[in-house]
């Protein structure tokens, strides 16, 4: 049972990148058509900045999915319309000190984009909690776009799972 649990957890956590990956590559080619208009004479680059500044601050995906970016340099170009936009948070750290701004702008910037862990409460929360993200740099526009979500949801299945697998186990017993 512990084997089949393990991996169910593995298969969840390889799903899990593979979806938030997924979401960002969509929203990077979302970017990449606006700046084809701009590049085409069809939009002003003042008005492809605000499409494309609008459109991803108010993109979604699932409950509770949404999308960040940052110039490579930490300062924050999109994030849910809050104060921190337009801010630098380059040395930004979570709640165990981690420079985790700094890293998901690094990850982003490898070839292929990549993933950062780290401590974050959820919204309208105190309490940190593990999250993981996925970023990658958009060319066209020198920002890397990130979105993640929290580790707890899959923990939350993976215990349903062995305490369901442990329960027919043992009424087989029974």
């Amino acid at each position: 049972v512990d084997a089949q649990i393990s991996q169910l957890e593995l298969s969840l956590r390889e799903g899990f990148d593979r979806s938030i990956r997924w979401e960002v590559e969509t929203a990077t080619s979302m970017l990449e058509r606006i700046d084809a208009l701009k590049v085409d004479g069809t939009l002003t680059p003042e008005q492809a900045n605000a499409i494309a500044k609008t459109l991803l601050r108010e993109l979604r995906y699932n409950k509770d999915g949404y999308f960040w970016a940052d110039t490579i340099t930490g300062d924050n170009v999109v994030l849910l319309g809050k104060d921190s936009e337009g801010k630098n948070r380059i040395d930004a750290l979570d709640a165990k000190g981690y420079p985790y701004a700094k890293n998901i702008i690094a990850n982003g910037m490898k070839d292929g984009g990549g993933y950062t862990d780290y401590w974050f409460p959820k919204a309208g929360a105190d309490v940190p909690l593990p999250k993981r993200s996925y970023s990658l740099l958009s060319k066209p526009w020198g920002s890397v776009l990130g979105s993640g979500s929290f580790l707890a949801d899959i923990k939350v299945i993976v215990t349903e799972k062995r305490a369901h697998a442990f329960e027919a186990m043992y009424a087989v017993l029974a």
